[in-house]
């Protein structure tokens, strides 16, 4: 277990916690790459809520198995979704989105009325179209054109909830990667050198390149013209003249004649400028676990304080000033593990997590 992994018991599986750590800081925390895709879904009554997640990662296994948080109970309103073999969970760990064609969903509530279906982080879904199938209306509704889908049970009509209603369907829509030969990033005296080559192109009008901070948004920083249709191999090179100081990361849009686009996979490069001299910075949370009030410590840096819950949702947040020491409140947040992440403001760059329980 690294060293800067704080407030986490060792028996805990780093692979697990990795799902839920902001991808900006989980390498360097955990040691391994952390990239996945996330659903998270909440039913509502308009006073009840239940939630459940679904997360996509190659490697996972569609039946259920020792990584899956299975559903144990719920009351006024059920919400949860079945793995391949048919378990209901609260938290579901898939394959990649590209070997998974549906997932079906278990509603439920203990009185007839108006229900409400709330998806969140569906953007992040690139190149995949992801639809809800209701199968008593029978309708087909676009979650990320439409993110919150109101509907209702009738306890007497058996099809209106239950395990055979919802469906959500996946389909790929677009490529997702650019038929790459090669794609090397590396820190040059005057700028982060990237080179890649193709092997064979069609109708391809340009190369973009992008660069960000946080592995999540990215800014276009310059392009390259494409070489239309080819079979022979193309080599192309870029310098990032004015690179962050810290971690960047790089990928290729590859744009087509018809206006369509595919990505390459994403290159990390940690640049340090010359002559520059990182801030000592201490970042200390306590006590841990905690009650109602924490403690922070923060020397070196301006920074801000972001608290996520499991569910990867922002659930407070503060600013601090170099060296100050203050006190958070958080009584109203529920039982449970919660990631504190502290943000550089000079860079609004992520620097450390700690990992808390809420009594």
């Amino acid at each position: 277990m690294p060293r800067n992994l704080k407030g986490i018991p060792l028996e805990w599986d780093p692979t697990r916690i990795a799902l839920w750590t902001p991808p900006s800081l989980c390498k360097s925390l955990l040691g391994i790459h952390c990239e996945t895709e996330k659903m998270y879904i909440n039913l509502s009554d308009g006073v009840n809520r239940d939630e459940t997640a679904i997360v996509f990662k190659e490697g996972f296994d569609a039946n259920f198995d020792e990584i899956d948080a299975p559903y144990l109970s719920g009351s006024t309103v059920i919400l949860s979704s079945f793995s391949a073999d048919g378990k209901a969970n609260a938290i579901n760990y898939m394959p990649a989105l590209n070997t998974i064609s549906q997932v079906k969903l278990n509603v439920n509530a203990a009185a007839s009325g108006a229900l409400t279906l709330n998806f969140s982080n569906i953007a992040t879904f690139a190149g995949f179209k992801v639809t809800l199938q209701d199968t008593y209306l029978n309708t087909l509704t676009d979650v990320k054109a439409n993110p919150v889908y109101g509907f209702s049970i009738d306890r007497t009509i058996a099809s209106s909830f239950g395990a055979n209603r919802f469906v959500l369907l996946f389909e790929g829509t677009l490529p997702l990667q650019i038929n790459l030969a090669a794609f090397t990033a590396a820190q040059q005296n005057t700028g982060v050198l990237l080179n890649w080559a193709t092997a064979t192109e069609q109708s391809s009008t340009r190369i973009e390149i992008e660069r960000s901070a946080n592995n999540t948004t990215f800014t276009k920083i310059g392009e390259k013209a494409g070489a239309g249709t080819t079979t022979a191999a193309t080599v192309y090179s870029f310098t990032d003249t004015a690179p962050l100081n810290g971690l960047n990361y790089y990928r290729l849009k590859q744009v087509y004649a018809d206006g369509t686009f595919s990505y390459s996979e994403i290159k990390s490069v940690t640049y340090t400028k010359p002559g520059y001299t990182p801030p000592k910075i201490t970042f200390k949370l306590y006590p841990n676990p905690a009650d109602h009030i924490i403690h922070i410590d923060v020397t070196g840096i301006r920074s801000k304080l972001i608290i996520y819950d499991l569910f990867g949702r922002i659930v407070k947040t503060n600013s601090y000033e170099i060296g100050e020491q203050v006190k958070m409140d958080i009584t109203a947040l529920r039982t449970g593990v919660y990631f504190a992440e502290l943000k550089d403001l000079s860079t609004n760059r992520p620097t450390d997590i700690i990992i808390f329980f809420k009594k």
